[in-house]
């Protein structure tokens, strides 16, 4: 009997962990940009949490300072809804889904469900899509995918998310590399409120 009972706790602690993240499916940034709808540098200018149908999901406004699209007339800002967020003292949350602060500069690869009635975007993959700007001696863009299990289905193999930490540069490089044809650069003038 003990030993059925340490079994069945070896068996239990195996698995305890497999809750605490997301499985995505495994992309590089060029194959990121290929199937996003915008591609987005810009700031954090606020954020609002709100439930429906017992989940939450906070919407954050983010200004867009550059990026690549293929609209005719890109908006200057775009919401950004993601699952999760606080109300009062009720909170959610979703493994691999970051938390952007309010202020911080991002990278941001969206895509933007069709049935949607209002221009909302998702993030593609998750925190993969999700790159913080951080401005130093030169600009590096870091991307938390820790809560991310990544699923390669062609190799067959899954791995767990960690901290990427790329120059923008060649970040930005490696985007242009995948945009479809369709898309261009924009670069808009950033307007402090």
């Amino acid at each position: 009997m003990g030993r059925l009972a340490m079994i069945v706790a070896l068996v239990l602690t195996a698995h305890s962990g497999a809750a605490e993240a997301t499985l995505v499916e495994a992309m590089g940034i060029e194959e990121m940009a290929s199937r996003s709808s915008f591609v987005v540098v810009g700031k954090v200018m606020s954020k609002v949490s709100g439930m429906k149908d017992g989940r939450i999901s906070t919407a954050y406004e983010v200004s867009v300072n550059r990026g690549w699209t293929d609209a005719e007339n890109p908006q200057s800002q775009v919401k950004v809804v993601l699952p999760g967020g606080q109300i009062d003292n009720l909170a959610q949350t979703a493994s691999g889904v970051p938390e952007f602060r309010i202020g911080e500069e991002v990278l941001l690869f969206l895509w933007a469900p069709p049935t949607t009635e209002i221009k909302t975007y998702r993030l593609l993959g998750m925190s993969m899509g999700h790159f913080q700007i951080i401005r130093e001696a030169e600009a590096w863009a870091i991307s938390d995918r820790r809560g991310l299990v990544t699923v390669d289905k062609a190799k067959r193999t899954q791995s767990e998310g960690d901290l990427l930490r790329v120059r923008l540069k060649t970040l930005e490089i490696q985007i242009e590399k995948g945009m479809r044809p369709e898309f261009r650069r924009i670069e808009q003038s950033v307007r402090n409120p």
